[in-house]
């Protein structure tokens, strides 16, 4: 029984279907919920009508993961959905998606599946993403972009995202590809 309530909870939220979430005995913030989308301010309003010290801490956590990719230039790209419900029950936090100019889709998916490789003999965290490429070749074929070949490639092995990305800006207004 608690599966079903959960189930339908998850398509009412995931429809946006406010009527039916606010006649539920549910939180207060469930109900809400869907109304939570657009820049990083819906992480701090929805904190001020949340309850659960464990949903406010993931709160603060997509917040922390906002502040590292706004530090290195990337905020204003960047929005959240609180009432996004995936059908994929592997995963376990985080889930997202990607969009490009010229695609009304999302052209990247993923998210967190920490328990997943576990079923396979592998206890490991996880994360990961797929790319649809018919999309993304679908939006950029009116452009004619031909192949391009780079001067460099820049990698990083110890995650410092910041140092990886003054080094590509450095290379660019160098005139590098």
């Amino acid at each position: 029984r608690n599966d079903i309530k959960k189930y339908l909870i998850d398509a009412l939220i995931e429809q946006k279907n406010f009527s039916a979430l606010s006649e539920m005995d549910i939180p207060y913030s469930i109900k809400h919920i869907p109304e939570y989308f657009g820049g990083v301010e819906v992480l701090d309003d929805f904190m001020k009508i949340e309850k659960s010290d464990k949903i406010i801490s993931i709160l603060k956590y997509l917040r922390s993961l906002y502040e590292n990719l706004n530090s290195l230039g990337l905020g204003n790209h960047v929005s959240f959905d609180l009432g996004i419900v995936n059908s994929l029950n592997y995963y376990t936090g985080i889930i997202f998606t990607g969009y490009i100019n010229n695609s009304g889709k999302s052209v990247l998916s993923g998210g967190r599946y920490d328990k997943l490789l576990s079923k396979y003999g592998v206890d490991l965290p996880a994360i990961g993403f797929c790319v649809n490429v018919d999309l993304v070749f679908n939006a950029f074929k009116d452009q004619h972009v031909k192949n391009q070949s780079f001067d460099y490639i820049v990698a990083s092995l110890d995650n410092d995202c910041q140092n990886v990305f003054s080094m590509i800006d450095t290379l660019i207004s160098d005139g590098y590809s």
